[in-house]
């Protein structure tokens, strides 16, 4: 169960065994204070009538209980004259203990009290029915509103948990939302006294792995750097070599030479690439990408490449569509899965981009007519030097490599599937905030 589940959970209980305790406790003490309030009242009720002057004799039957006539006084003379009473229809006990007591007469119960003057006796009775409804009136009173507050004390502690919860769940996004290459510290400025320790030995952890990584893609552009140089001069020593080979043996042998040289220089020139890309930090987004503009230059870059190969290189569909990101970027991402796609179709085949908008996204979408991928394998064709077997052709494994790193630091979506005929590939990639324009 979550943390915010469980603080939830016991705060509810909590609060609602507080509430029924509470309601419970008010419940019981409404009932003793009403009838604390009408003993009093027939206190005093048998101190204002206790001469008998204010009472007036009737023989109607009992009023019903819930009127306010629910008294029958009765006042006793010493000297032997006439009992004086409120109702006949009722006979009070006599005698009677002074002070409070009950008597029963048929089904009900009355509550009697008997208070004694110089020369009278002063009896005020009472139902308790009428007693019992007035206390559970009062109780119900006190108790409902603690047994409402109940529901809305849930409603007040999911708020307050959710409150404080968001402060950690700014953290979480934090992590959620950036790329797997970035290493910037997490902000500590919304994170709870608490979490501090926790986030900061992330902190900690990151910066160690930053500086790894900057090690090691140091020494990736280093090297690759530093070979370019010989790697061009054995270019150009082959090339003058090749012009001066007249034995055919020779000149097939000085052929794979060069053809091992240049495949050389293409993995240098994309180790470097790879390396800039990781090493840049994400830059301030750009919102006037125009993605439609871009696809259209990197197809006519590559035109001539797939024209000497025989592969038709075109656009199904192209949307003025604006995307928030870096053009060069971009520009390489792109490169690299059109290229990739180049190498993969065999002469005659196709190549369709197509680029769309869809409410709130970008599509730019590549399909191909290559020997597509395995199931099994769709995760493994991103890791570098990763190349599949028996496909006879020449690449270095690192193209899909460096457009996932690109897609990766502006959160485009980078997926890959066979066509359902299994006659090619099918590369697509969303590109998130994006926004339509006129065309130009």
């Amino acid at each position: 169960m979550s943390l915010s589940r469980s603080l939830i959970l016991a705060f509810s209980l909590l609060l609602t065994l507080i509430g029924f305790l509470a309601a419970g406790f008010a419940f019981w003490s409404a009932q003793v204070e009403t009838w604390g309030l009408l003993d009093l009242q027939q206190h005093q009720i048998a101190r204002f009538v206790g001469d008998g002057s204010s009472l007036s004799v009737s023989e109607t039957a009992l009023p019903d209980h819930e009127t306010d006539e629910d008294y029958i006084v009765e006042v006793v003379y010493a000297d032997g004259r006439d009992i004086r009473r409120s109702s006949t229809a009722i006979a009070i006990p006599d005698p009677s203990p002074e002070g409070f007591s009950e008597f029963d007469t048929g089904n009900t119960r009355w509550r009697l009290l008997t208070l004694a003057g110089a020369d009278y006796v002063t009896k005020v009775a009472q139902q308790t029915v009428v007693r019992d409804e007035l206390a559970t009136n009062a109780a119900l009173g006190a108790a409902v509103p603690f047994l409402v507050a109940i529901p809305f004390s849930w409603w007040l502690v999911y708020w307050l948990v959710g409150l404080v919860i968001r402060r950690l769940t700014e953290v979480t996004r934090q992590v959620e939302d950036r790329s797997p290459t970035d290493t910037t510290p997490i902000s500590l400025v919304r994170v709870p006294t608490e979490a501090r320790p926790l986030v900061e030995a992330m902190n900690g952890a990151l910066t160690r792995l930053r500086s790894v990584l900057d090690q090691q893609r140091a020494f990736l552009s280093d090297a690759a750097h530093e070979l370019r140089t010989p790697l061009a001069a054995v270019t150009l020593q082959v090339g003058n070599l090749k012009a001066h080979m007249t034995d055919r043996g020779a000149a097939d042998r000085v052929g794979e030479l060069e053809h091992g040289v240049r495949r050389a220089v293409m993995v240098t020139d994309q180790l470097l690439r790879l390396a800039r890309q990781e090493a840049e930090e994400r830059p301030a987004h750009d919102d006037g990408v125009a993605l439609d503009t871009l696809a259209l230059e990197v197809a006519g870059a590559l035109s001539p490449v797939a024209d000497a190969k025989g592969v038709d290189l075109g656009f199904v569909r192209v949307d003025a569509v604006n995307v928030a990101g870096y053009a060069n970027d971009f520009r390489v991402m792109i490169e690299c899965l059109v290229d990739n796609a180049i190498k993969y179709t065999q002469p005659g085949g196709e190549i369709d981009v197509s680029v769309s908008f869809d409410g709130e996204t970008a599509l730019l979408t590549i399909t191909d007519t290559g020997p597509g991928i395995p199931d099994a394998l769709k995760d493994r064709v991103f890791d570098r030097f990763y190349r599949l077997i028996d496909t006879g052709v020449e690449g270095s494994g690192l193209g899909l490599a460096i457009a996932r790193t690109v897609a990766d630091r502006y959160s485009v979506h980078l997926q890959i599937s066979n066509r359902r005929d299994r006659s090619g590939l099918i590369v697509i990639l969303t590109f998130p905030n994006a926004r339509t324009r006129a065309p130009a």
